[in-house]
């Protein structure tokens, strides 16, 4: 991790480290490379295959490639070319490129929880969502915020009177406030009345929350916001903030990533280009 830390961005570092830390160290973290074989290998994969997540569910199969990734990293890394592998004391190749697939029963299509709204899905989503995680949720939707970016919101990165918000941060837990991305990202995003109106409504519920705060004795932050009156977000909107409001509306359960892309495929049901709607994203 220390190699590659300066070579990619935060976030991604992130979902480097936890791969990592919830997935392979519990599985080989005592294994020593020279003692690693081809069966450990294959173990390992069955053992992402069969992986339980919330819900009882498997482990999805973008997670297991990526961990899978990740692992194969940390092989190459450790015995770079034929030299590395005799220091080791290891005499085959180590990874079974060649015979390494997945089974046929885990290649099927993403399933319905990746799948964007449609417009009719999005309207009564949106309805049943709470007044305190609307604007996040319409931000997701119509400016096609990513998470992070959706935590970093912030009032003076609004422009009310041109309708503008100017993404130029996200937020992690960890790094608290860090650049975009990428990039690309940074860009001035219009911001549609609908929106505008639910932001002005939600700086009146933050008001009176700071207002409550004050009121009473200094404990425990409601969140790393601390309702300091910077942020747009009063709460935060869970990353699947599906159970509840899912629910309420009687439609399936999505993840934020895909309310981002539900606003790209209502853009491209609109007639906007394909090239235009990946500039938007």
């Amino acid at each position: 991790m220390a190699a590659v830390r300066s070579e990619i961005k935060t976030r991604t570092y992130e979902t480097y480290e936890s791969r990592i830390r919830n997935y392979i160290v519990p599985a080989l973290g005592s294994k020593k490379v020279a003692h690693l074989a081809t069966e450990d290998i294959r173990a390992f994969k069955r053992y992402l295959l069969s992986f339980k997540v919330v819900g009882n569910r498997t482990m999805a199969v973008s997670t297991a490639r990526e961990t899978m990734g990740r692992f194969h990293d940390i092989i190459n890394y450790a015995m770079d070319g034929e030299d590395s592998r005799q220091y080791w004391g290891i005499t085959f190749d180590p990874w079974p490129r060649r015979r390494f697939n997945w089974p046929d029963e885990r290649e099927r299509p993403a399933p319905n929880t990746y799948l964007p709204y449609t417009i009719e899905e999005a309207r009564r989503f949106v309805l049943a969502t709470p007044q305190a995680f609307r604007p996040q949720i319409l931000c997701a939707i119509l400016l096609m915020l990513r998470d992070g970016e959706l935590r970093a919101m912030r009032w003076k990165h609004l422009n009310e009177e041109k309708g503008l918000y100017y993404v130029c941060e996200t937020h992690s837990r960890q790094h608290e406030f860090t650049t975009t991305k990428t990039a690309s990202s940074q860009a001035e995003a219009p911001v549609p009345k609908l929106v505008l109106r639910e932001l002005r409504e939600q700086r009146k519920r933050q008001s009176q929350v700071r207002l409550k705060k004050r009121q009473q004795v200094a404990g425990p932050r409601a969140h790393f916001h601390d309702f300091n009156g910077q942020c747009l977000a009063t709460e935060l909107v869970p990353r699947r903030p599906k159970s509840s409001i899912s629910t309420a509306a009687e439609i399936r359960p999505v993840s934020l990533h895909t309310l981002r892309k539900t606003g790209a495929s209502i853009l491209e049901s609109l007639g906007v280009s394909r090239a235009e709607t990946q500039v938007a994203l």
